[in-house]
């Protein structure tokens, strides 16, 4: 048996904050004067043998030799990251905003101890959404972030939301089959503090996770369950205020496609 999302108490979103805490990192950008600054957001995968870092294509975007993409190495220090970048052209793509970067195994190598990649089992591909169902935003606000020569003091953020009604989705022209839109009314709960409050800025959680949860009762056992069904890509805040997730079925799927992957 399935307990809502909005039934669990908040010694259980906690415990599912350090598991979702665990595959989300920040990205930066290091300038051609030597400077970092908060870029994003992105969720680490392990898929098949190799390793990835999923995220929305505007965080990847403007990287080029003189805006160098960043992450968190080990002992807080950066490091440049390298690999294969595919990302979709946003004007092109029905508004779907995602993109990923094969990581080298080097830079896997140096990543702090307390991150973990997550795995297809974690993939809520084709997820069902209904108004009012309870989600976990994941992501690194900008106006958290502290930078001090190669050191980044980065602030983790997961937010408890819930999926808004059809009015938002209609009025910034977004679709069911490609995306997630959440209420977001500049005040929520903030799981790592276990109380409501305003929210920062969500300037920086871009490419972050959002994560579907609920806990799976059985007569002897509960297992706290949790899927990645999509990837941030923006706050609205206009007519209604709401935070917007492209589907990660696309992502997977391209993936799959451009490595020739085979998923049973």
């Amino acid at each position: 048996m399935k307990t809502s999302g909005n039934d669990i108490s908040d010694a259980d979103l906690n415990r599912l904050m350090l598991q979702v805490g665990r595959h989300t990192v920040q990205l930066m950008i290091l300038d051609d004067d030597g400077r970092l600054k908060p870029q994003g957001s992105g969720v680490l995968l392990y898929l098949k043998g190799l390793h990835f870092i999923l995220t929305a294509s505007h965080v990847t975007e403007d990287f080029n030799k003189d805006k160098q993409l960043c992450i968190q190495g080990k002992d807080n220090k950066y490091q440049i990251v390298s690999g294969d970048i595919c990302e979709t052209n946003i004007d092109k793509s029905n508004k779907i905003d995602i993109a990923f970067i094969k990581l080298e195994e080097r830079i896997v190598e140096n990543l702090p101890d307390h991150l973990e990649f997550a795995e297809l089992e974690t993939i809520g591909k084709g997820a069902v959404d209904d108004p009012g169902m309870p989600y976990l935003v994941s992501g690194f606000p900008a106006v958290l972030t502290k930078t001090q020569g190669r050191v980044i003091q980065g602030k983790l953020q997961i937010y408890a939301v819930n999926s808004s009604n059809d009015k938002p989705k209609k009025h910034y022209g977004f679709s069911d089959e490609t995306s997630y839109i959440l209420d977001h009314k500049g005040k929520g709960k903030r799981v790592l503090e276990s109380k409501k409050g305003k929210l920062p800025e969500p300037h920086g959680i871009s490419g972050g996770g959002l994560w579907r949860y609920w806990i799976s009762r059985t007569i002897t056992s509960q297992i706290l369950e949790y899927r990645l069904v999509g990837i941030m890509i923006e706050c609205r805040n206009d007519k209604y205020m709401v935070l917007i997730a492209s589907r990660i079925d696309f992502l997977i799927n391209k993936i799959i496609e451009e490595y020739k992957l085979r998923i049973v």
